[in-house]
């Protein structure tokens, strides 16, 4: 029997890798100076514009995701996933809890959260940005984890368990329909890109294909420029 390991080490690879992605979040707005907000400076670094990206700025599909309108904004964002990341790690178990699980998740958050704001651009949704897309696309890839591992549960959650995650999930998205000046579409194909990639992460081989696939958009926002 192999022995439990402590429990820093099963959250460490989590720690340290929600902790850089949550720094780079702040230092992105910091390095904005103190017109951050101002819809120029959202939009020289890669706000989802429309026209811009109908006219080969591309960039801003995945640049898009890292700027927000306020702290406000950032903070609530920020929150929402730290507590998902949390709940994504905890439906690990304790030996899928490596470094390569951890990187997964970055690339959930980076693949789900261009899949969002591509769906919006293609609808027209208008000017938009946050990390709001990853966080439903996470929330979607969760209850996708739980299903795969219903096997393992107790016989008399096994159906409820992640029956009531995804409609949770999914609820939270909708629930805000009614709301203006949310971007809707990039809210809802996150959570259902990250849904279906919850599932196509099971293998070694799906697994492959979506850290490329997160490298290969962060490669893309580096080197397309916007402006």
């Amino acid at each position: 029997m192999t022995p439990p390991r402590p429990l820093l080490v099963g959250w460490l690879p989590l720690v340290v890798t929600l902790g850089a992605l949550l720094a780079a979040l702040v230092a992105i707005t910091a390095a904005l100076a103190a017109d951050a907000f101002a819809i120029r400076t959202l939009d020289a670094f890669g706000l989802k514009d429309d026209r811009a990206i109908a006219a080969g700025e591309i960039g801003r599909l995945v640049r898009a995701g890292l700027v927000h309108v306020s702290w406000t904004h950032l903070i609530v964002n920020a929150l929402a996933l730290v507590l998902i990341a949390i709940l994504y790690w905890r439906v690990h178990p304790p030996p899928e809890r490596t470094p390569r699980s951890a990187f997964l998740l970055v690339a959930l958050c980076v693949v789900t959260s261009t899949a969002g704001f591509t769906a919006s651009h293609l609808l027209a949704m208008g000017l938009s940005c946050g990390a709001s897309a990853a966080v439903y696309g996470l929330f979607g890839a969760t209850a996708a984890r739980v299903w795969r591992l219903r096997e393992r549960l107790p016989e008399r959650v096994r159906l409820f368990a992640p029956l009531s995650l995804t409609a949770i999930s999914l609820a939270s998205a909708l629930i805000l329909l009614p709301t203006a000046g949310i971007d809707h579409a990039a809210h809802l194909v996150g959570w259902a890109s990250g849904f279906a990639l919850g599932f196509v992460t099971a293998s070694r081989l799906g697994g492959f294909m979506l850290l490329a696939a997160g490298a290969t958009l962060v490669l893309i926002a580096a080197i397309l420029p916007s402006g």
